[in-house]
């Protein structure tokens, strides 16, 4: 378990295990000092147990626990997963059913029903109050736009160009007009609201003197801009699986268009629940990925480890081989010494047949130093090792 970043499930696993075992014990089980596994605790807001708590457990006294806060403001840089939950079994489920196209599939029971409670009941006020952050950003920095783009007008060097364009704040992409403006902040403020109560990410940045839009919702990222044609809004998503390590390229493009039967705060709900739907398949599609790629690379593991065997039988057999050729050549070698032991005797000079006798001592020691069967010690060749001794060996 990551101290520093975890999910909400493994952050309640830590605060049952705070409850259940002392401090001391925890901290030599995560490899940290006692000191260090406070700090987790306190970052975490994870609450310990009061004093005295140990000694009431051992006399059988009952203890209520301190409950566990939730997740909210700073905590969130710490935790995931506190609202959207996934399924505990992904990784044991079948390649059918990772696979399967129905509709929030490796989401927990309890964390669908969440979902499509929240898209079912999204309304747009008819007034805007207590905006998003990134609403009021957007309101704050349009004066400033107008007057950057004034002084564009005005502009005659380089300089001051680049110097007007650095003034701009990135901010929502929000491309309508002044009529229809305050109808889009109203639309958008409740998405984004409603995006973070369910755990999603949004965030804006100023690129190429363009701004550009991001939900983030279950890993997977949804560039949006809300335009206008013909004085209706438009709302255009781009999702990009970014997570493929196999088809990098998937995209999908989804536009939400004003009706005159359905307005877009009326879709809000409809569309939120759809970028769900499409997060979850692209996760989905990763998982899948993942575990092909696992099981590709197991085979070619597999694959390498016979191979392996392969070169190691051909080793053998080489050395088989070898051996059954040195056998053969000391077998040879002591025929050939031994008729040429008989001839000797026909030899009368002393000298001469010493030196040959010697000379045939020789050659049947150099044969039982080729001889495989045979450990011998040679002088100059060293010792050579029986074949019975190299395979009790391996």
């Amino acid at each position: 378990m990551n101290l520093k970043y975890m999910t909400q499930d493994e952050r309640e696993k830590l605060y049952e295990e705070v409850w259940d075992y002392p401090l001391a014990e925890i901290a030599e089980k995560y490899e940290i000092s006692e000191a260090t596994m406070r700090k987790h605790l306190k970052r975490l807001k994870i609450p310990l147990p009061p004093r005295g708590y140990w000694q009431r457990i051992a006399n059988g006294e009952s203890v209520q626990k301190i409950d566990l806060p939730p997740v909210i403001g700073e905590l969130k840089k710490y935790i995931r997963n506190y609202v959207i939950r996934f399924r505990t079994d992904i990784d044991e489920i079948s390649d059918e059913e990772l696979s399967s196209k129905v509709d929030l599939h490796l989401l927990r029971e309890d964390t669908k029903k969440l979902i499509i409670e929240k898209c079912s009941n999204i309304k747009v006020a008819n007034q805007l109050r207590n905006p998003h952050q990134l609403i009021s950003k957007h309101k704050e920095e349009v004066p400033n736009r107008r007057k950057i783009e004034k002084g564009l007008k005005k502009s005659k060097t380089n300089t001051h160009l680049a110097s007007l364009k650095s003034e701009s704040k990135a901010i929502l992409p929000i491309r309508v007009s002044k009529s229809n403006l305050n109808r889009a902040y109203r639309i958008l403020d409740v998405m984004l609201k409603s995006l973070d109560e369910l755990e999603g990410n949004v965030s804006v940045a100023f690129i190429d003197n363009q701004d550009i839009g991001h939900f983030v919702i279950l890993y997977t990222s949804f560039q949006f801009e809300l335009l206008e044609e013909n004085n209706s809004l438009v709302l255009k998503i781009l999702a990009k699986d970014w997570m493929s390590f196999r088809n990098s390229s998937r995209k999908e493009n989804l536009e939400f268009k004003d009706t005159p039967k359905q307005p877009m705060e009326n879709q809000l709900g409809k569309i939120i629940y759809q970028l769900f739907v499409i997060a979850n398949n692209f996760f989905a599609d990763y998982k899948m990925e993942e575990r092909i790629e696992k099981r590709e690379e197991e085979e070619r593991e597999r694959q390498r480890k016979l191979e392996k065997m392969r070169r190691g039988e051909l080793e053998e057999v080489k050395q088989l081989t070898q051996a059954v050729a040195d056998w053969d050549k000391a077998r040879k070698i002591r025929e050939f010494a031994s008729d040429m032991e008989l001839k000797l005797h026909n030899i009368k000079d002393d000298i001469k047949r010493e030196k040959l006798s010697n000379w045939l001592k020789w050659a049947r020691d150099k044969a039982d130093w080729i001889d495989p069967l045979v450990e011998k010690d040679d002088e100059l060749l060293g010792k050579k090792v029986s074949l019975f001794d190299q395979i009790l060996q391996e």
